[in-house]
C-alpha cells in the first residue's frame, strides 16, 4: 500500500526535508510505501495568501493521507508557531471529516542549522 503525503513550507530548499520525512516514516513502518511532495504553489494563476490557504490548496491539488505543515519557529516560541498550524489546519480538517492526518514540524533552530548538527540527516537528505 502506498501513503501519500504533501509537505507545506515556506521555501523550496525544505524541499530536503522529503527525504527525512520519507526515511522516518519507512523506520516505522516498513510495510507500506510513501509518495511526499512538498505543494509548489508558483505556478498557480491564483496563490494561496496564507497558510490557511495554502493547506487547503495542497489538500485540493495532492488528495494526501497526511499533510505535513512546516514552520521554523524562528524568532518566535514553538507554541506560537504550533498554536499557527492548528488554527491554519483546523478550517482544513473540519472540511475533510478526518480523511487525513496532519503533522506539524516546528524546529526551535531555523532548519538548515538543525540539518548541519546531525551529519546522518545530511547524508540521507543529500542522498549520499
Amino acid at each position: 500500500m502506498q501513503l501519500n503525503y504533501v509537505l507545506v513550507s515556506d521555501s523550496t530548499s525544505y524541499r530536503a526535508l522529503l527525504r527525512l520525512i520519507n526515511f522516518t516514516l519507512q523506520k516505522y513502518h516498513d510495510s507500506l510505501s510513501f509518495r511526499g511532495v512538498r505543494a509548489d504553489f508558483s505556478r498557480l494563476i491564483k496563490k494561496p495568501k496564507n497558510l490557511s490557504e495554502k493547506n487547503a490548496t495542497a489538500i485540493d491539488l495532492f488528495y494526501p493521507m497526511l499533510l505535513f505543515v512546516h514552520r521554523d519557529a524562528g524568532n518566535e516560541k514553538a507554541n506560537k508557531r504550533e498554536n499557527e498550524i492548528d488554527g491554519a489546519t483546523d478550517i482544513v480538517v473540519k472540511k475533510l471529516e478526518g480523511k487525513f492526518f496532519f503533522v506539524k514540524i516546528i524546529p526551535s533552530r531555523i532548519t538548515e542549522a538543525w540539518l548541519l548538527a546531525v551529519e546522518y540527516a545530511i547524508r540521507k537528505a543529500s542522498g549520499n
